[in-house]
């Protein structure tokens, strides 16, 4: 794959869009996806539920048996 120019970083807690994001998809696997058809995908997360409490909202993501994580 080739591009015109290098992103300027790749950590996905800093890129905004882009040719950043476009560079970060290929490092890093994701939660969930979008399919062609805009619906949401599971990917590494099994499964996920949105709970209020109070104030705050908690994430909760059961994440696919195997999955590994590295540096």
């Amino acid at each position: 794959m080739a591009f015109a120019t290098e992103p300027n970083r790749v950590d996905p807690t800093r890129s905004i869009g882009g040719l950043n994001e476009r560079f970060i998809t290929l490092f890093y696997e994701q939660l969930a996806a979008v399919d062609p058809d805009r619906n949401r995908v599971r990917w590494l997360a099994e499964s996920w539920s949105l709970e209020r409490r109070g104030a705050r909202h908690v994430l909760s993501v059961k994440i696919r048996e195997g999955v590994r994580f590295h540096n």
